[in-house]
């Protein structure tokens, strides 16, 4: 306590140290194209107090408390003066200019000073400017809805869906469609079976925009469909500014618990760093097959060394969730410069529980027959423990008006603790013994981001833009001691389950080791030259180029206990330390070809323009050319390469109907690759479904045709109307497989072809119109209604036909949702502080697995999300914040359709979550 008191002083104290002035920071943009106007100056009337416009379009002038009236102006640009700029003391003041074309010598144009208060609106202004489509969510709007990360955050954003809270479906689109990047940069995944970003590993503290392209130009990576996002970290502020928060939460499963699942035996998990201590053993550590002992004492030593290691579950007592997070950031003077920096810290510990679950699995039916034969009947208890902490560092020196440089770092940490126990009955042979599995997991995730990053204008060269950015990345995901056991009783004349035992009828008690490590090295030179057309008209002309490379390493140890003497006894006992080494082995199982290195190297160009037609039409085309080559070699010598050269086509157009409503129309070519994973000659034991994944080397990349329209509104100021059709054409497209029912085995495979048909609806809307009682509530609305067809092989077709006769020829697209609804109610008084939002969120049942052999279709079930977030100002530092999610509770509900009759196959909840937070905010010029 002490601490943090001598901490606030001396950062009270710190302030004082400068001028009692205040600042006004001017934001001075082009009217049409939304570009900032470098060179542009601001100055207070009748004085020589004034300032130019650096490459953001800011300028900054330090001022004596007072109102003054500012001019705004710039060459060929009307001239603006702002009256009733009003100035305090310590604050900044911030607005935000727009200047239109002074082509008929136009005369002064007086308006009133109105402070930017809302960054959505800003987002707004932006997107109505834009020469493609997008759509965007500012940090202000997720703060609102009481969103923690990313993951929860960006769900909000038109058409998109998250699964599993952690990656994105846009357009209902599956995973492998969207891409996402870190302030404009290629950054990798952490899952080795996904194609995307895990968005729960960037707490929403350290961001400040989320923007999803809807549409692709050539400026930009061209292997996305649905949606290429771009997480848009926090810049410096105007101003300085500390801010500090802390909340606790409680979840109706998972909080206060004394019979949480878990998984002993790591260190420092309160750090996700809990894979100390669940390393390999050191003797065994290195030793291959070859050397392995197969008998005698060496056997027995190596089998020891297992002893005390968690099989069985076990349980704890779980805690309240919490959260903390601390930010600083400010301008100021570094070698005659200005330089701006922030930094920011956040922590979370959460715990996630359900004992209610239900999984069940089928047997391939016999031709003709219409009933799937349940081959597993579970009870499924499952707890995870979440910890996942970042820190940030950005600093930017701007060396003049002209050029400035930006430094970027951050690691991300996080780590899950998952216990997880299932028991019931298991079609064996025609018999159904009482079985129990356990899984034992524990997954860190380490990402460390620096980016260094430049822009610069050259006013010899018709202000000639350039951008550059240079990005490393260094991932990490491990997977220690995996520990996957399952036992059977024997049945009593009553059927009641008796006699403990190890059968080998199901896979042996396995401990695995699992660790992946990725490099990521992304680099973009990017030029925009401005160009003068005919009819006083403007342009620009942008080129340049990219180059990133990836090397990805993934290893996985397997080793497998069996007995040489008749056992009869509890789990504990079997793996008791009298029991290791002394009829209870270890057995090295490692499989070579699940070991693999892999790598990837991409070089792009790319050739646009993007220019006024007309006073009304705007062009943003050109083409991208992606030359791609990617390696992957196995442990055992097999090998998977793609070597592919692709040129990729844009067309954009926006025609202005008048200054509020815009008409857009565009299509493009854009791809997706298969990923290491995907086309990797291995397979490998997935513990979530309990089945074999294989990958498959001979995937094609697959290319679509996209379309779209979108007619767009802007009536007011945070005011935003929206319909959207778009069409897409795929082709080769990839989807996961059941190759055989029965024993669960599942494989990447292309599709010949699919379409895909959709419209997008979106409102934001005051309500005041409703008259003055509702004059502080806003409504936000977005729907996605889509329909996707794939046509299926002639020889899948035939297979399938000989169980379902009728089965049609076509099927919805995998990973699709046929709607996906987002709704929010605001209320919002700024003279008291309060700021109430109410949030709804739904998709459609989508499709997330597929049998080749017998048509039978494994369906995600519809969701529906609701979620309540209060937040108060008790003082002009102090804010406190009630949050309460997941209202409804709905079972995450995943089903089997076969023959129009719906099968269980994972059903589970996940409760209700509220919390309280409080916030402490000091911001002084």
């Amino acid at each position: 306590m002490k601490r943090t008191l001598l901490f606030t002083a001396f950062i009270l104290l710190f302030q004082t140290t400068f001028a009692q002035s205040g600042k006004i920071v001017v934001s001075i943009f082009d009217v049409e194209s939304g570009e900032p106007l470098i060179g542009a100056t601001a100055q207070v009337a009748g004085t020589s107090i004034g300032a130019v416009a650096d490459l953001d379009g800011k300028a900054t002038l330090i001022i004596d408390e007072g109102t003054y009236d500012l001019e705004v102006s710039f060459v060929s640009y009307e001239k603006k003066l702002i009256t009733g700029v009003e100035v305090i003391a310590e604050e900044s003041t911030v607005l935000n200019v727009s200047l239109g074309s002074d082509v008929v010598g136009l005369e002064e144009v007086v308006v009133t000073a109105e402070a930017i208060k809302s960054s959505e609106n800003a987002l707004l202004t932006i997107q109505k400017k834009s020469a493609t489509l997008f759509d965007a969510i500012s940090a202000d709007q997720f703060s609102r809805n009481g969103d923690s990360d990313v993951g929860a955050a960006i769900k909000r954003v038109t058409g998109v869906t998250v699964e599993g809270g952690k990656y994105v479906y846009v357009r209902g689109l599956g995973d492998r469609y969207s891409k996402t990047v870190l302030n404009g940069a290629d950054i990798p995944g952490l899952d080795p079976n996904k194609n995307s970003v895990q968005l729960d590993v960037f707490p929403s503290n350290l961001i400040s925009n989320l923007i999803v392209y809807k549409t692709f130009s050539p400026e930009l990576p061209g292997s996305f469909t649905g949606g290429y996002v771009n997480i848009e970290t926090k810049d410096f502020p105007d101003n300085f500014t500390f801010k500090a928060s802390a909340s606790v939460g409680f979840n109706t499963q998972s909080s206060l618990r004394n019979d949480f699942l878990t998984y002993e035996g790591g260190e420092n998990e309160a750090f996700a760093f809990g894979s100390k201590g669940r390393e390999i053993p050191s003797i065994i550590d290195g030793v291959g097959a070859r050397d392995f002992p197969q008998f005698g004492e060496e056997l027995n030593e190596f089998s020891d060394a297992f002893a005390g290691r968690q099989f069985e579950r076990r349980v704890k007592n779980s805690l309240l969730d919490h959260k903390f997070s601390f930010s600083l950031g400010n301008q100021t003077s570094l070698f005659n410069k200005t330089f701006g920096y922030i930094a920011s810290v956040t922590y979370s510990r959460s715990y996630d529980a359900y004992d209610n679950g239900a999984t069940a699995r089928y047997e391939r039916p016999t031709t003709g027959v219409r009933e799937l034969q349940e081959t597993r009947d579970l009870v499924d208890m499952r707890g995870d423990e979440n910890v996942l902490w970042g820190a940030m560092i950005s600093g930017s020196l701007k060396l003049n008006d002209l050029n400035k440089i930006k430094l970027n770092l951050l690691h991300n940490q996080s780590g899950t603790n998952t216990g997880r126990y299932q028991a019931g009955f298991w079609n064996n042979s025609g018999q159904r013994p009482f079985i129990e599995t356990r899984t034992l997991q524990y997954i860190e995730r380490g990402f460390s981001n620096a980016q260094l990053s430049g822009e610069h204008n050259i006013e010899a060269l018709n202000n000639l833009e350039i951008k550059w950015i240079s990005s490393y990345t260094m991932s990490s995901q491990e997977d220690p001691d995996v520990a996957f056991f399952t036992n059977e009783f024997a049945r009593d004349e009553s059927g009641n389950p008796e006699d403990y035992r190890i059968s080998l009828s199901y896979r042996r008690p396995s401990r695995y080791f699992r660790e992946l490590e990725e490099d990521n090295w992304d680099n973009k030179l990017d030029f925009t030259l401005p160009i003068n057309l005919w009819n006083d008209l403007k342009g620009k002309i942008k080129f340049g180029g990219a180059y990133t490379k990836k090397d990805r390493e993934f290893s996985e140890d397997r080793y497998e206990f069996t007995f040489r003497v008749p056992y009869d006894g509890s789990g504990d006992d079997y793996f008791s330390t009298e029991n290791l080494g002394n009829g209870v082995d270890v057995q090295f199982a490692t499989a070579p070809e699940n070991s693999y290195t892999a790598n990837q190297e991409i070089f792009a160009g790319y050739l646009g323009i993007e220019t006024w037609l007309t006073k009304k039409l705007r062009l943003n085309g050109g083409a991208r050319f992606e030359s791609t080559k990617q390696e992957i070699e196995a442990e055992n010598g097999s090998q998977g390469e793609l070597d592919l050269n692709d040129l990729l086509p844009s067309v954009n157009l926006t025609y202005e109907l008048v200054e509020s409503m815009n008409l857009r129309l565009s299509y493009n070519k854009t791809l997706a690759r298969p990923t290491f994973r995907e086309f990797a000659p291995l397979s490998t034991f997935d513990f979530a479904g309990g089945g074999i994944q294989s990958g498959n080397p001979a995937l094609e990349r697959t290319l679509i045709d996209n379309f779209d329209f979108r007619w767009e509104y802007y009536p007011r100021s945070g005011e935003y109307l929206a319909i959207s059709p778009f069409y897409k054409r795929f082709e080769n497209p990839i989807e996961n497989t059941i190759l055989n029912t029965s024993d669960l085995q599942f494989q990447w495979q292309n599709r010949d072809e699919a379409t895909l048909v959709g419209l997008e609806l979106e409102a934001r809307k005051q309500l005041d119109f409703l008259g003055s009682a509702f004059e502080k509530f806003k409504l936000n609305m977005n729907v996605t209604l889509v329909d996707s067809k794939v046509k299926l092989a002639a020889s899948e077709l035939d297979q399938i036909r000989q169980f379902v006769p009728d089965f049609s020829s076509e099927r919805e697209l995998f990973g699709q949702s046929p709607f996906v609804i987002n709704a929010g109610l605001q209320y919002l008084d700024d003279d008291k502080g309060t700021d109430v939002s109410l949030n709804f969120n739904v998709f459609g049942e989508r499709l997330f697995l597929i049998s080749t052999e017998t048509g039978a279709l494994v369906y995600e079930k519809s969701r529906p999300d609701l979620g309540l977030n209060i937040r108060q100002r008790l003082s002009e530092k102090w804010r406190i914040t009630l949050r309460a999610q997941n209202l409804i509770n709905p079972d995450t509900n995943f089903e089997l359709d076969f023959f129009d009759q719906d099968f269980v196959w994972q059903r589970y909840t996940t409760g209700r979550s509220f919390s309280l937070g409080l916030s402490y905010t000091i911001e002084k010029y």
